[in-house]
């Protein structure tokens, strides 16, 4: 009977362990991506150039490498960005980008007067002072760039600069 107790007690505090550690947020400011029960930092990468195309009209970002840092095996990751009350007079808006992989970079396309081409819409959940970002649907395999806009109404080129946080959903 007695050990019957202990083994409860401790399977029950095992139990509480794994949930409380699924629920300790990074103290550190930035933007994470959840992988199983621990929060991986992402790195803000910017693209290496820009391409026009049709007179102008139309244009692509262009990132090094074919590949991402960031490999996600999660098709429908959750992201934090930590420190979002750090500038409580901006608004925050997010926007998912399916990018085009070629053989040596990615692309982002655009077309004439800045929207961004292949976003896919994303739920965001403000938990000040987190924001918790997840795709709306699940993602197949590939290239993606999650754009953080600040004080901007649309998320438009211009409101991007071609910088992001980059990753590949294996």
């Amino acid at each position: 009977m007695k050990n019957n107790v202990s083994a409860i007690a401790m399977v029950l505090f095992i139990a509480l362990s794994v949930s409380l550690a699924q629920d300790k947020l990074p103290s550190d400011p930035g933007m994470y991506y959840r992988s199983g029960v621990n929060y991986v930092p992402m790195n803000r990468g910017c693209n290496a150039g820009m391409k026009a195309m049709g007179f102008g009209v139309r244009g692509k970002f262009v990132y090094n490498n074919p590949s991402a840092p960031a490999q996600i095996s999660e098709h429908r990751p959750l992201f934090v960005f930590i420190g979002a009350d750090q500038h409580p007079n901006v608004r925050q808006q997010f926007s998912l980008v399916a990018m085009n992989a070629k053989k040596k970079n990615r692309e982002v396309e655009f077309a004439a007067g800045g929207v961004i081409k292949n976003q896919l819409e994303v739920k965001v959940t403000e938990e000040m002072p987190n924001i918790r970002i997840v795709p709306a649907a699940d993602l197949p395999s590939g290239e993606y760039l999650l754009g953080m806009f600040q004080g901007a109404s649309d998320a438009t080129i211009a409101t991007l600069l071609g910088c992001g946080y980059d990753f590949s959903i294996r």
